[in-house]
């Protein structure tokens, strides 16, 4: 049976399965729901959690290399943060697209933790990623003012700036209009940040 689906035959959830290596100095681990429990590990060591040891779930995406990218944090009691993230690492700048079962993954982890864990917070978005594409945003209205004044200055990079403006612009209005954070219902999380469109 397939990630992401359950088994209803015996009245039993099917464990969900994920897996995927988050960055260079990461070992890949493979992350599994479990009735009561979730567990992520990279064979050597294994950590099991119960959903009603988790305080919070943030839900965010972001413009990557292989395309659209996606990423949950989760805040455990104690303090300890999880990351879970759609693409796998290969290697420097190379990544696999693993939304095929990361995005069930993650919708039943939403799920399972809002029964378990009724006081846990569940966002969308990121605030203080939401502000550096703001300044971004302001940096590249500067260069745009530079690169127009720069039109009467002879020899002036007039081409290499406009050339970043016409990638840069469309790209940081995607980002910025997203705004800040907000919460949402762990029922149904929001399709766009769990890479099911």
């Amino acid at each position: 049976m397939a990630a992401g689906s359950t088994d209803q035959s015996n009245g039993a959830l099917q464990s969900f399965l994920h897996t995927v290596r988050n960055s260079l100095v990461e070992r890949e681990m493979v992350c599994m729901l479990e009735p009561d429990t979730f567990s992520w590990g990279d064979g050597s060591r294994k950590t099991i959690v119960d959903y009603a040891d988790v305080n919070s779930v943030q839900l965010i995406g972001y413009a990557g290399s292989g395309g659209r990218q996606y990423q949950t944090s989760l805040k455990l009691k104690g303090g300890k943060v999880v990351k879970i993230r759609s693409h796998h690492y290969l290697g420097l700048g190379n990544f696999e697209d693993r939304t095929e079962t990361y995005a069930p993954f993650i919708r039943e982890l939403c799920r399972r933790i809002a029964r378990r864990a009724p006081d846990a917070r569940f966002v969308s978005g990121s605030t203080s990623l939401w502000i550096v594409w703001l300044v971004i945003a302001l940096l590249t209205a500067l260069v745009a003012v530079l690169a127009v004044s720069a039109v009467y200055l002879p020899g002036a990079p007039v081409l290499p700036a406009l050339i970043v403006l016409i990638v840069a612009v469309p790209l940081i209005w995607l980002e910025a209009r997203k705004g800040p954070a907000t919460t949402f219902d762990p029922a149904d999380p929001p399709m766009a940040l769990t890479g099911m469109q």
